[in-house]
């Protein structure tokens, strides 16, 4: 299995987008299904490569981390989501360091969440910890 942090480059628009995975290859094959079927989370990149076709995405490996490594995994992709974010426009949400995680909803309001098991606003509270 390869693990790591990764990066969609629209090629067209050079938008990047930014994630993470214990499972790279996998992560992008459920990138471009989502895409192809008009369903990715990003409305943002859905919509660029409604208009350019997905053969307008590359997609690069930026960073490998040992699996087992959930912390590094997370600090990693919330360091390269910034560095990113200083030099090129990113699909990802811009306080957030993460797309939606899992199915369930918020450990405390029950709405889509982001990461740790909290939505939005209650892990932007978390964050300043």
């Amino acid at each position: 299995m390869i693990s790591g942090v990764y990066k969609i480059t629209q090629k067209d628009t050079g938008k990047v987008y930014i994630g993470s995975s214990w499972a790279i290859p996998s992560r992008w094959m459920a990138h471009l299904s989502a895409l192809n079927s008009g369903k990715h989370d990003s409305t943002e990149l859905q919509k660029d490569v409604s208009q350019y076709g997905i053969t307008s995405l590359s997609f690069e490996i930026l960073e490998l981390i040992p699996l087992g490594e959930d912390n590094l995994l997370s600090q990693r992709e919330i360091v390269w989501t910034q560095v990113h974010k200083a030099l090129y426009q990113c699909y990802n949400h811009p306080n957030m360091p993460r797309k939606f995680y899992g199915k369930k909803g918020c450990s405390i309001c029950g709405k889509k969440h982001y990461a740790k098991g909290l939505c939005q606003n209650h892990y932007r509270g978390q964050r300043s910890e």
